[in-house]
């Protein structure tokens, strides 16, 4: 059975090929997202955790600086599907 599509805009691809790169988005004590140093909007985020697109790097462990989100099996799919 094929995964479902997703459409995605610019900065949401862009950030899911910045994580597959090995990037993290860490979230900071005021819940702002980086990676590196680009900031994450709430909004992007928001989209990627809920079609679990990414998923903590450590999942016994809080998200915060040391402990973020990286990509998951299903971002890879979907990621693959677009190029």
């Amino acid at each position: 059975m094929k995964a479902e599509s997703i459409r995605f805009t610019k900065i949401q691809r862009d950030v899911l090929e910045l994580l597959r790169d090995g990037g993290m988005i860490s979230v900071d004590s005021t819940n702002m997202s980086r990676i590196g140093d680009r900031e994450v909007s709430f909004q992007t985020r928001n989209f990627l955790t809920g079609k679990r697109l990414v998923r903590r790097r450590n999942p016994n462990n809080l998200v915060g600086v040391a402990n973020g989100f990286v990509i998951s099996e299903k971002g890879l799919a979907a990621l693959e599907e677009l190029l």
